[in-house]
């Protein structure tokens, strides 16, 4: 694909051979274009036309004629397309496009329930970071592609990866839509690092064995009362045992309210303390308080002196 745009890009007319007076040089001279001309010409058509390079050169919005045309180009345009997906040059900023080629080529590789780019996808995973695009668009567009997925996956988790990947993978096989061992396992094994994620990646999966984890979770709970967010990984876990479960247990309902009205009770006492103490000084050019319409410095003020 890249060779395309390479190629078309050195496809201009020796400007020796053309020099440009009025008008067409070779009509004023008497020349005749030759092969080469027509061939670079063809080329440059070529490379406007092909729609993997007009997906490139797209920036961050697809135009829905162009994912429409290259949707129904089925299997044949999944190779390209993986192959863009890989293109680091491509993936930069200050490349075509802005570097959306890849990120784009990612749903469309899904959309395709193209099984083939389940490798390559997770490989990108691997090698990019959690603050990039394509990080995020992988780790929630990947679960499409549902139980095929899932033993590369496991796969990845057992290499010397990043924990951010870890985590990302943690969250790609709880949404897999389906149900094995490994995952409950691998889940109950984030759980333990990572409460909060853990549970929400419980909560995807479904499995209501997992509910006296989450409980557990609840009733061990102690806040960071210092903190702004102190109450956030309880909710989590709230909200997981929720999804799961639909309602907490009656006393597990009263022992999260508890916990809950501490914290705004404690987040109140906290920004009651930064707030500036009122005064009760009146300024010179302040209205008088007595009501008589004249500044203070002129009224009451004054009779004080």
């Amino acid at each position: 694909m890249r060779q395309i745009v390479a190629s078309a890009e050195k496809m201009y007319v020796d400007p020796s051979a053309l020099r440009r007076r009025d008008g067409h040089p070779w009509l004023r001279e008497g020349l005749v274009p030759g092969p080469s001309f027509w061939y670079q010409a063809t080329m440059q058509v070529t490379a406007s036309a092909d729609p993997i390079v007009r997906l490139l050169e797209a920036g961050e919005h697809v135009p829905d004629s162009l994912r429409s045309e290259l949707l129904a180009l089925g299997s044949t345009i999944i190779p390209p397309l993986i192959e863009l997906l890989e293109d680091e040059e491509a993936a930069l900023e200050d490349s075509t496009g802005d570097g959306w080629g890849p990120i784009h080529a990612v749903g469309l590789l899904v959309d395709l329930k193209a099984e083939e780019a389940i490798e390559p996808l997770l490989r990108t995973l691997a090698e990019s970071g959690i603050d990039d695009i394509i990080y995020s668009r992988i780790t929630i567009r990947l679960p499409e592609l549902g139980a095929p997925v899932l033993e590369q996956a496991l796969s990845l988790m057992g290499e010397d990866i990043d924990e951010d990947v870890r985590g990302a993978l943690y969250s790609i096989i709880s949404e897999l839509g389906i149900r094995d061992e490994r995952i409950f396992e691998h889940l109950c094994e984030y759980f333990e690092k990572e409460r909060a994620l853990g549970a929400m990646c419980f909560a995807e999966y479904g499995d209501e064995r997992a509910l006296q984890l989450i409980r557990g979770a609840i009733e061990e709970f102690e806040p960071d009362w210092d903190s702004d967010v102190a109450i956030l990984d309880l909710n989590e876990f709230v909200d997981s045992y929720e999804r799961i479960a639909g309602a907490l247990p009656a006393e597990l309902m009263d022992y999260v309210g508890e916990l809950r009205s501490e914290w705004e009770l404690r987040v109140a006492q906290r920004i009651a303390a930064t707030m500036p103490a009122l005064s009760n000084k009146i300024g010179r050019n302040e209205p008088c308080p007595c009501g008589s319409g004249k500044k203070y410095k002129k009224c009451c003020q004054g009779a004080q002196s």
